[in-house]
């Protein structure tokens, strides 16, 4: 430092005149250089509080040795540190500090705000359980806000401090209430513990052997309200007598065998219990009915059948619950074991027998079809409305030259009995009304060829019986079968008709083959066709193999069409010619549906002489259809 001055003095003397250059003194000390000044830095932990809320104030400094606050505080402090303030008002904080080299301050302004109006107190009050079994201990939590003081009433009572939690045992239903108070003003909270005990309600205690009653299990209150609940186990000391069915909240019981059984459940850690006591068999009502019966014939009912296990005495009780209207019938013997119905009208009578023991019934129905009788002859040109059913009690006869038409809606009942034709039958069903025929064998029986039979079947339905089955006999005829439906119907001979005849859009279902006999000697053209017809499930016959139709003998010129038929036994023989056969020629068997288009296969459909030469003729199938015609039933 020293050099650097005596430099610069002789560079000015050498510019300058030694006075120019301040040749006189200029009251710098030639000793040490002058002190730094000092700095001082203060801060708030906050500029804008709340008023009579706290903030740190934080100062340092460098060169200084001393300080003073000033402002809103005072007095001596340290060279650097911290301080916590309150600030009532909004205030300046000032720091003075000084060293050698001089002083300096600093200043931090804080804004105090108003304080927010104190709130009204609010308390919450809660309980671990709300319900649960007697002697129970159950931890209440709470907690107050601008409140001073609380006071528990109700299920419990005295000071309590403004938030805490305490244990209280619990032995019936109980109201806790807490009050808290500050600034003159009072906050309630409560809270309701119940006491439930679990039980199991049953609809009734005492059964009898096959019935039920239902289980409730629920939590009831001391004071009586009840809360269905779903236990956690339920089970039953002795399953031979009481069997349960059922989850969630209920079960059924069935009472199996007489006896006692304990039903036990669990829910929450507690157990409740029932004793069902099974004291009695029902008795069972039984009565035997005829299926079919006629009118004016009496129908004895016969109640003995019914019976009591437990060996008690029984009543009877007979009703008609169901009769033909305009009936007038009664049942003589009502309450009786032995009973009598006379029905007076065709149609479905209901009997109904109730038999009861000292506890309790039981009830068993059946119902008879009552029909009108037919037997023997019946008369020419006789008509039968749909007003039946008819019940045929013996083999029935449509004599030569006569015409015996069942109406559409009617329904014969066969029982077997033969329905013999020589003369003219018709089945004139409708689409919307069709004709029932149940167990009806329709039997050819002409046999002069002079006066032929004629059957025409139209819109029927026919279960069982027969058509046209092999009598042993020649017979003359002819016949036309459409849109029926012909159900388990053993084997169809077709046996030389001597006039045009069909079989035409029908479902043949779980019948026997449909055999074909036209030998072309009639004294009239034979044709007979077979369109549109649908077989399905096709049975073996005892006088023949399994197929839907067996041609047996087709001379010329006899004309037979097998068309537009469905034949849905996939695999199966479906259309056949005997063995033996008298055809020896072409059978035209083309455009009908196989079920499939595989050529193959409905090859194997076929049986002609390329399967088996003892068959003679050919049996041409293609072209063949790939859908069922639009005609043929589905």
């Amino acid at each position: 430092m020293r050099d650097s001055r005596l430099m610069a003095v002789c560079l000015c003397w050498l510019v300058t005149a030694l006075s120019a250059c301040g040749g006189g003194s200029n009251g710098a000390d030639d000793g040490e250089p002058p002190s730094p000044a000092p700095t001082v830095a203060l801060s708030a932990s906050s500029t804008q509080v709340a008023s009579g809320a706290t903030v740190i104030l934080t100062w340092t400094t460098q060169n200084a040795t001393r300080c003073t606050a000033s402002g809103a505080w005072s007095g001596p402090r340290n060279t650097s540190g911290s301080e916590q303030v309150t600030v009532a008002v909004t205030s300046t904080y000032v720091l003075t500090c000084a060293g050698t080299g001089g002083s300096a301050q600093a200043a931090v302004s804080v804004q105090a705000t108003a304080s927010p109006p104190v709130g009204p107190p609010t308390v919450t009050l809660s309980a671990s359980a709300t319900s649960v079994p007697p002697g129970t201990a159950v931890l209440l939590n709470w907690s107050s806000q601008n409140a001073s003081s609380c006071t528990a009433s109700g299920a419990w009572s005295g000071d309590r401090p403004t938030s805490g939690s305490e244990q209280v045992t619990v032995n019936a239903d109980s109201a806790f209430r807490l009050a808290c108070s500050g600034d003159g003003r009072t906050a309630e909270a409560v809270v309701q513990v119940s006491v439930r005990s679990l039980v199991i309600k049953a609809v009734q205690t005492e059964l009898d052997v096959g019935r039920t009653t239902t289980l409730a299990f629920v939590l009831r209150s001391s004071g009586g309200s009840e809360e269905p609940v779903s236990p956690s186990a339920v089970a039953v000391t002795d399953q031979s007598i009481i069997e349960l069915f059922g989850e969630g909240s209920e079960r059924v019981a069935v009472a199996l065998a007489k006896g006692a059984a304990t039903v036990t459940a669990n829910y929450g850690g507690q157990q409740a219990a029932v004793t069902l006591s099974v004291v009695n068999t029902p008795p069972v009502a039984a009565f035997g009915l005829p299926e079919l019966s006629t009118v004016g014939s009496e129908i004895p009912l016969d109640g003995t059948f019914s019976s009591d296990a437990d060996g008690d005495a029984l009543t009877y009780s007979w009703t008609l619950a169901a009769a033909p209207a305009g009936s007038q019938a009664a049942i003589a013997g009502s309450s009786s074991a032995s009973a009598a119905l006379l029905p007076d009208r065709p149609g479905t009578y209901e009997i109904r027998l109730t038999v009861r023991d000292a506890r309790v019934e039981d009830v068993t129905s059946s119902s008879t079809i009552v029909g009108i009788a037919l037997s023997g002859v019946l008369p020419a040109r006789t008509y039968l409305s749909g007003d039946g059913p008819f019940v045929m009690t013996g083999a029935s006869e449509v004599a030569s030259n006569s015409t015996v038409t069942f109406a559409a809606g009617s329904r014969i009942f066969g029982q077997g009995h033969e329905l013999r034709v020589a003369g003219t039958l018709r089945i004139s069903g409708s689409d919307a009304e069709r004709v029932e025929l149940i167990d009806v064998p329709i039997v050819p029986h002409s046999q002069d060829a002079a006066a032929p039979y004629r059957i025409e079947m139209a819109w029927c339905d026919m279960q069982g019986g027969s058509f046209l089955h092999p009598t042993g006999a020649p017979t003359y005829g002819s016949f036309s079968v459409a849109d029926c439906t012909l159900a388990e119907v053993p084997y169809m001979y077709l046996w030389y008709p001597v006039a045009e005849s069909q079989l035409v859009r029908n479902t043949f279902i779980g019948c026997e083959p449909v055999a074909v006999l036209l030998d072309g000697r009639s004294s009239t053209a034979e044709t007979l066709a077979i369109r549109n017809n649908a077989f399905v499930d096709s049975q073996q016959s005892s006088f023949a193999p399994l197929t839907a139709i067996e041609i047996v003998e087709v001379r010329n010129p006899a004309q037979l069409t097998v068309a537009a038929n469905s034949f849905l036994d996939v695999g199966q023989t479906s259309v056949r010619l005997a063995a033996g056969s008298y055809t020896r020629r072409m059978i035209d068997a083309r455009d009908n549906y196989w079920g499939t288009d595989e050529l193959a296969v409905i090859r194997e459909m076929v049986f002609d002489e390329t399967d088996d030469p003892a068959a003679p003729g050919v049996i041409s199938f293609q072209p063949f259809l790939t859908a069922p015609d639009p005609a043929t039933p589905e």
